[in-house]
């Protein structure tokens, strides 16, 4: 599972067992704002197409701004990379839960199917 923190912009993982996994830095989107609540990981994709409200960007496309892993959370919601990681910690940026290339290959092999990630403050 994972617990999102909107205000310290991190992201902290937990196993199956209880066991504590690590933590994150995070960037927060301008499009899609996380919000509070509990979510479970509906879908994942790697190489994920972009689609913004007036453009999409093909999934091997250096300026997506999804990077190469997209995990979806339901109401519109996904932690993902991103092409810039030098944002992370902003709050204006695409999409809704940023995270470094690294990490979120880290969080994606771990994250499956149905895992509760919850977003508080």
């Amino acid at each position: 599972s994972a617990v999102v923190n909107i205000e310290k912009k991190q992201l902290s993982l937990w196993l199956a067992d209880g066991s504590y996994a690590g933590r994150f830095a995070i960037g927060l989107g301008r499009e899609q704002p996380p919000l509070e609540g509990v979510y479970a990981v509906s879908d994942k994709k790697v190489n994920p197409v972009y689609q913004g409200r007036d453009r999409a960007i093909a999934a091997d496309d250096a300026n997506n701004p999804l990077g190469e892993r997209w995990i979806a959370l339901g109401n519109n919601l996904a932690i993902h990379g991103t092409d810039r990681p030098e944002n992370i910690g902003r709050t204006d940026l695409p999409g809704s839960i940023s995270m470094s290339p690294r990490d979120v290959e880290d969080v994606f092999d771990i994250l499956i199917l149905g895992s509760k990630v919850t977003i508080r403050r």
